[in-house]
């Protein structure tokens, strides 16, 4: 049954009403409390119509409609208003909650300045370090065949001398937009590539953004290592040192709104050219290591 042949129903048991009053009238003109009128108007589950009279003024219908939609009329003294829940009441619209975005930085300057600033707050410490030297070559200037390359199986004594694992004091330094060539990133996983920075005779831990290298109090301390090592009698100086850093990556793990770092993978390459001398002989050095580092 559609909605008009339901308010139909409902007028007609309206009409209906004064009659059914009298006819339910006592002897002594009451009104028989206990008579009842209802009427059932409906096939389907879908619909229903409910009427109740009560023996007051006011009398209401219940109307329920196939949309599932309460209607309430109530009718006082010939009048009738409509209560709220009527099939002509406005939907209510529902306002979605919108989280403000995280602002991701765009620009090199904007990565080097978050970087920076989640830096300062000091919250990563060093867990792993090393210098590998991938090359490693000695010879007298005058006489190449008079060469060593601490490479050779033979010489792993020699080699023991120049590497180093988990180097004390590694700390990472801040940044600048001209020691970094680009940035790359993938969610909240950050690549910083470092440019190629130069150095001669001399050069300290931070230089163009680089750790965990072979700076001069490192040099001064291979040398002597070596001098021992080959039981040389003597003095030997450093003539002079040519530094190059290459290579250098700095994997960067941000929080999930860049203002803390989780973790950072550094690796570089810095490739040594020494001129030594002893005695009369000016021993040249032509070495490469691979530096690394964690920290958390």
């Amino acid at each position: 049954m559609n909605l008009f042949k339901k308010i139909a129903v409902v007028v007609a048991g309206l009409l209906c009403l004064p009659m059914l009053l009298t006819s339910c009238k006592g002897r002594d003109g009451m009104v028989d409390t206990e008579s009842s009128l209802s009427g059932e108007a409906t096939t389907g589950e879908e619909e229903s119509l409910t009427e109740d009279l009560s023996s007051h003024e006011e009398n209401s219908l219940t109307l329920t409609t196939e949309n599932g939609t309460t209607a309430v009329t109530t009718t006082q003294k010939g009048q009738t208003t409509e209560k709220p829940g009527s099939t002509n009441q406005t939907p209510t619209q529902t306002t979605q909650k919108t989280t403000t975005g995280v602002k991701t930085p765009q620009t090199k300057q904007e990565w080097v300045n978050a970087y920076n600033q989640a830096l300062a707050k000091k919250t990563l410490k060093c867990t792993s370090s090393s210098q590998k030297v991938s090359r490693g070559i000695f010879g007298l200037s005058d006489n190449e065949s008079a060469s060593i390359n601490i490479l050779d199986p033979d010489q792993s004594g020699l080699l023991a001398q120049f590497q180093r694992e988990n180097i004390s004091g590694v700390t990472l330094p801040k940044l600048t937009e001209s020691e970094v060539s680009s940035v790359k990133q993938s969610g909240n996983s950050v690549v910083f590539t470092l440019n190629t920075a130069t150095a001669e005779n001399t050069i300290s831990q931070g230089k163009g953004g680089y750790v965990a290298l072979v700076d001069d109090a490192r040099i001064n301390e291979l040398v002597e290592n070596i001098k021992a090592y080959l039981n040389v009698p003597g003095s030997v100086k450093i003539s002079s040192v040519s530094h190059k850093l290459s290579g250098g990556t700095l994997t960067v793990t941000f929080n999930a709104d860049y203002t803390a770092i989780r973790s950072v993978k550094y690796a570089a390459e810095q490739s040594i050219q020494a001129k030594l001398r002893y005695l009369v002989f000016t021993v040249n050095g032509d070495m490469a290591f691979r530096l690394s580092a964690n920290f958390q």
